[in-house]
């Protein structure tokens, strides 16, 4: 077992039992009187990508920059310290823990935990101020300069006196709260709403997301909170990435940077981008940002192209997958811009999945991910060939298409399909639905995911023209029945002492998407399928922009 291992288990060990090292006990505000006012100025977002461009109280940063640990060494550190973003030199350059300059310590603290060194800095700021004070100040600030074994009730505990001392003490607090998310024990966790002590609801989009709330559980937008947080780490992170001192490497090894596909890097070229940690989220100089909105990774617009929001890897080659199938009638023409949104869609729901199951786990998909395939009718045919009851001829043309082409059936072993068709079906019959590992969409699912107005089926009805995420709802909606989920409880019918679960996604949850959940049956079911699996994804937000 490594040293740091070791350290990070004991003191893990000691939170545990003792809160010992738990600042404050979850309720330090952070509040707007104890920021320095340079913190709570806006910081230029152009340059700018990933949860640090726009603030996102859901997402405050990436797990790749919040485990970061080689994105600074000491002598960064101290180069920081001796200029620091607010035009002056911090006595903490000159500060010495037991004959040890204080920048060393602090790096080799973080090591020892896995964290990015720069969460350390930051908190040191947004507790006291310390990193802009250019004078010392008393021995009772910097003894207690993260607020470790100071609760708001009373007095500092003497035990935990002592700048390494609350340099342990914070580090492993913020380590034990990101595995406290990452193994499901914590009390914040990603992907599980709760409220802040401010009373704002908080789904954490990211295990580092969790962290920050549970150390710091107020949001205190544009005030304090973790929003002070946020707005002081793209602070530091501008400064170091423009004075060169910023070394992460974006999950590459030996320190070298891993431009994904789809990230501002991969667009702009060779040095006007520098990623942020988590090889997506990247910082552009100014000739890039002057080429057009760089650095967004979900417009990737440096060379006047597009881009997808995030970039996957091939999911690994497991025998369970879901199949997007998309079925082009003898009369349609193959749209790229279909295809396209229907590979952002199933993305988007892989991450979606996987910040509500309270392992991570998702489902898989090949390495296409959306199959186009032409049938032999037209697209009328489908909603006028009689086959069975009249309401079923859409869904049984689709299906009877649509399993020869793939070789598909109901309650498949290790497959389930959605297949989406460029057709529509007629009023009153079954368009839109899934079940027994299957699920059919019609025309108007495909046009809203584009951005294009749906067509009613019906004449007297009013069009469907949700946002685009609602029709990628519609699609999770539709897997979850095909992954064997029913409606929630009381929703079909009244159920004595139930109330239905509406903002379910397996209910009415899908037209409010992502701003839904799966209830905790829907969680227990999927992770005992052998379709929902832990897979390696992105550190990406869900977007409901139009590709």
């Amino acid at each position: 077992m490594s040293r740091s291992l070791l350290r990070r288990l004991v003191s893990s060990l000691l939170c545990s039992l003792a809160l010992a090292c738990d600042p404050a006990a979850n309720d330090r505000r952070l509040a707007p009187g104890a920021a320095d006012p340079a913190d709570l100025e806006p910081v230029d977002s152009e340059k700018l990508d990933g949860p640090l461009a726009r603030f996102d109280r859901n997402l405050l940063l990436d797990d790749g920059s919040f485990t970061d640990v080689g994105a600074l060494d000491a002598d960064a550190v101290q180069a920081f310290l001796e200029q620091t973003p607010y035009g002056r030199r911090s006595f903490l350059a000159d500060e010495l823990v037991d004959g040890v300059p204080f920048s060393q310590v602090l790096v080799e603290t973080s090591a020892a935990y896995e964290l990015n060194p720069l969460l350390l800095l930051v908190r040191l700021q947004v507790e006291h101020s310390l990193i802009s004070k250019s004078t010392r100040p008393g021995d009772e600030v910097v003894d207690f300069a993260l607020g470790c074994g100071c609760p708001d009730t009373s007095r500092c505990d003497p035990a935990r006196a002592g700048l390494a001392t609350q340099l342990d003490c914070g580090a492993a607090t913020l380590r034990t709260h990101f595995d406290g998310s990452l193994d499901g024990s914590g009390a914040w966790r990603r992907g599980s709403p709760k409220r802040t002590q401010d009373r704002i609801t908080v789904t954490p989009g990211s295990h580092a997301t969790a962290s920050l709330y549970a150390y710091t559980p107020w949001v205190l937008e544009n005030t304090g909170g973790n929003w002070l947080v946020w707005n002081v780490t793209r602070k530091y992170v501008s400064s170091l990435v423009e004075r060169g001192l910023w070394h992460a490497d974006g999950g590459g090894d030996d320190g070298d940077p891993m431009v994904q596909p789809g990230s501002c890097a991969g667009h702009c070229g060779s040095g006007s981008a520098v990623p942020q940690g988590d090889g997506n989220s990247c910082f552009c100089d100014d000739a890039c940002v002057a080429n057009g909105d760089c650095c967004d990774d979900r417009a990737a617009q440096c060379d006047g192209g597009g881009g997808e929001v995030c970039s996957f890897e091939a999911d690994p080659g497991t025998a369970a997958r879901v199949h997007v199938v998309y079925l082009v009638p003898s009369d349609r023409e193959v749209r790229e811009d279909y295809r396209a949104s229907l590979v952002k869609a199933t993305r988007d729901l892989q991450l979606w999945y996987a910040s509500q199951m309270p392992d991570g786990s998702t489902f898989s998909v090949h390495e296409d991910v959306v199959d186009v395939l032409h049938t032999d009718h037209p697209a009328s045919w489908y909603s006028t060939h009689a086959n069975g009851d009249s309401e079923l001829w859409f869904w049984n043309n689709v299906l009877a298409d649509g399993f020869p082409l793939t070789g598909a059936d109901f309650n498949q072993e290790f497959d389930v399909w959605a297949f989406y068709i460029d057709a529509d079906g007629a009023c009153g019959q079954i368009a839109g639905s899934g079940t027994s590992g299957v699920s059919v969409m019609p025309a108007n699912d495909l046009r809203g995911l584009v951005g294009e107005g749906n067509i009613p089926p019906c004449p007297q009805d009013a069009p469907d023209n949700g946002g685009r995420c609602r029709w990628v709802g519609g699609l999770g909606h539709e897997l979850g029945h095909a992954f064997g989920r029913p409606h929630p409880d009381g929703c079909d019918a009244p159920v004595s002492g139930v109330q239905c679960d509406t903002s379910a996604l397996l209910w009415l949850g899908y037209a409010s998407y992502p701003d839904a959940h799966l209830t905790a049956a829907d969680r227990s079911a999927l992770g005992g399928s052998r379709f929902f699996e832990t897979i390696d994804l992105p550190s990406c937000s869900i977007d409901c922009s139009v590709p």
